[in-house]
């Protein structure tokens, strides 16, 4: 067999310390503290109990609800879904609703037939659901499962009536059926599915305790790779937005979407609201504004993640259309934080009182609308909630840690531990900013980092940790081949080789691509497992043997790759062996698999993990592909004349002119065959 290595590093210290976290962290929530904390309920309930206005009024409306009638019954089904190839959206659509508006009802009225109202529908459903799917199955889960999750913290906290065993089974049903469908969010998509899968994540995440999983979303509202980030939905200082090119409703969805996440982050000590200097309401002032009347809003072409939806224009379509979910951010900004937003709260007066919803939580009157100021001087300090969504990468010689503020933090204190040594030490205290940078460390060593926030009160509880290598592993580098318009680059974390690229093609005379690679010697073999998703519905990825990292040099790759389709929303997916047998030759496809099945696929989405295998044999390169890294299937052969030292790694292009994309590789291994 010869000499193997192999980077998962930390795999078992991950496994082990995931498991743990689930019961140590699980008593750091606040509850309930998804859309609604106690507080906001109990104001709620003594709005409407002292008939003020625009409350009472607007409780008045919502008892009219469909939803809300005695002859109200669930529909649940053992399989549901949206879109083509599903059945059951109107049963799931409304149901989810109609458990969210009880469970309000029940509180502000204390009258327990909403309250069982809405515990016979979620345990309808707890009882007997099994399969989402469909073509939209992310969007079934993404909008309906928040408000089951919603319903459901509500009721656990409130209704007493409400038994143990259903409410575990309302977990299970939320982490084993829900969460599964959304776990990779969808950056193949427009914006606002993204930040529907971001919204419902950590909804499902407070709900059933899960840390892991809430911090997951935060991370990705945050930062994530696929249009429904905050940066890359929010496109610009502007407030412009990745689909105010395509319609003025999924323009505002979006951002609503992602303020749903802000206002969960919110109840748990994040200001996800204020990141990257107030971004969301620049959305919701500039979308507004367009929706008023107003023409002056500038507008710059978007080139969006997937490739797919790019827009020169804004879009007229639907404007002036009232919409609901701006009563939320204006009344966060305005009546909390003493931050004026003129055109947003116009636009949530002109829908007072703001009707329910099948997507948005709707009802925005009633359930956010807050007196002048109401917190923003008043609101108690408290010891620091954990802080959340900590990120780490290594660029230039330096490690860069990131994450949300912290409400009513003073400062932080960064923790970093060797995972070679074991040695733990504080390498910054009483820090006053967002982030910070570490210089003082030894390339090829991975670190784990920790953040506590503090304030006079008192320090936070120590957040979950992030792991990454101070480059990459030892003999392991990366390099840009080619011309690409962005510099890419390669992290890895001892378990994840995380590649952000920009880049055309790997293809014709002159391949653009990012490559992390090592030296190699003789015969032997690559193996790596893509782990989804990827936002660029027009990369090429996989692994590689290659001469040199110049642009024309021979090669041979396993790549993944989409064909064209007459439905840009279906493309096709193959793994390809494509070499180049000489020296500034064109590159070849020498082996095409049969597109790929739905063991990788679903609805033309590359949404399962991909195992890929390259073995070397004298100038005999061989191609595998498996969907478990357990049974393989050959794809084909193809020779290469090539010198003995050759590098071996993995490669990825984005595919697109102005857009990277980033790829995930993990269960990397080298073996050296004799």
């Amino acid at each position: 067999m010869g000499r193997r290595i192999i980077f998962l590093l930390c795999f078992i210290f991950s496994f082990c310390a995931d498991l743990a976290s689930q019961s140590v962290y699980e008593s750091f929530f606040t509850h309930p503290g998804i859309l609604h904390s106690a507080s906001d309920l109990d104001r709620m309930k003594q709005n409407v109990l002292m008939k003020k206005e625009p409350w009472a009024s607007a409780w008045a409306d919502f008892l009219k609800s469909k939803w809300l009638t005695d002859k109200y019954k669930a529909r649940p089904l053992e399989i549901v879904g949206r879109g083509v190839g599903s059945v059951g959206q109107d049963n799931i659509q409304n149901d989810c609703a109609a458990a969210y508006y009880n469970s309000l009802a029940w509180y502000i009225s204390g009258n327990a037939k909403y309250a069982q109202r809405a515990v016979n529908i979620i345990n309808a459903w707890s009882h007997k659901l099994k399969v989402i799917n469909g073509k939209d199955a992310i969007l079934c889960s993404a909008i309906y499962g928040y408000k089951f999750a919603n319903a459901a913290e509500i009721l656990r906290f409130s209704y007493a009536d409400w038994s143990g065993k259903d409410i575990d089974l309302c977990k299970q049903m939320l982490s084993d059926v829900f969460y599964p469908v959304i776990k990779d969010f969808a950056p193949f998509a427009n914006g606002n599915w993204d930040a529907a899968c971001v919204t419902t994540m950590m909804s499902i995440g407070v709900f059933c305790d899960n840390r892991e999983m809430f911090d997951r979303a935060v991370k990705y509202y945050n930062g994530g790779s696929g249009n429904g980030s905050v940066l890359n939905y929010i496109v610009n200082e502007t407030g412009q937005g990745q689909e105010s090119g395509r319609d003025q409703p999924h323009a505002h969805l979006g951002i609503s979407f992602l303020a749903l996440a802000a206002e969960t982050g919110y109840h748990q000590g994040l200001d996800m609201y204020g990141v990257y200097n107030n971004r969301l309401l620049k959305a919701f002032e500039y979308t507004s504004k367009y929706n008023l009347g107003f023409n002056d809003v500038p507008f710059e072409p978007t080139f969006d993640r997937t490739g797919k939806y790019n827009h020169t224009i804004i879009s007229p379509k639907d404007r002036r259309k009232i919409l609901t979910g701006s009563e939320l951010v204006f009344n966060h900004y305005k009546n909390r934080m003493g931050v004026e937003a003129p055109f947003t709260e116009k636009t949530a007066k002109n829908a007072r009182p703001e009707t329910m919803s099948y997507d948005m939580p709707g009802a925005g009157t009633l359930l956010f609308a807050l007196p002048a100021k109401s917190q923003s001087t008043s609101k108690e300090t408290k010891v620091p909630s954990m802080v959340g969504g900590l990120e780490a990468k290594y660029k230039d010689e330096v490690i860069t840690l990131s994450w949300i503020p912290v409400l009513n933090a003073n400062a932080y204190t960064v923790t970093r531990t060797s995972m070679k040594s074991g040695e733990e030490l504080v390498v910054a205290r009483d820090l006053k900013t967002v982030g910070y940078i570490d210089k003082n460390i030894k390339p090829g060593l991975i670190y784990d980092y920790k953040i506590k926030a503090t304030n006079d009160k008192g320090e936070s509880p120590t957040s979950l940790s992030v792991s990454i290598c101070a480059g990459l592993p030892k003999n392991w580098e990366s390099a840009d081949v080619g011309t690409v318009f962005k510099s890419g680059n390669a992290n890895f974390d001892g378990t994840t080789f995380s590649i952000e690229a920009s880049g055309t093609d790997i293809s014709k005379t002159a391949d653009q691509f990012q490559y992390a690679f090592t030296s190699f010697n003789g015969n032997g073999r690559i193996t790596a497992r893509f782990v989804p998703q990827v936002a660029s519905q027009f990369v090429k990825m996989g692994v590689m043997i290659r001469e040199s990292v110049a642009d024309n040099a021979k090669h041979a790759s396993l790549l993944i790759t989409p064909v064209k389709a007459t439905d840009i929303e279906v493309p096709g997916w193959y793994t390809n062996l494509v070499v180049r047998r000489t020296a500034g030759d064109s590159s070849v496809v020498a082996v095409q698999s049969k597109a790929l099945n739905e063991d990788f696929i679903s609805w033309g989405r590359l949404v399962n993990p991909c195992w890929l295998k390259l073995t070397r044999n004298e100038n005999f390169i061989t191609a595998y592909v498996s969907a478990n890294g357990t049974t393989w299937i050959e794809i084909g052969k193809a020779e290469v004349l090539f010198k003995k030292k050759v590098l071996i790694g993995i490669a990825l292009c984005s595919g697109l002119t102005k857009v990277t994309t980033v790829a995930n590789f993990d269960n990397v291994e080298l073996d050296m065959l004799k």
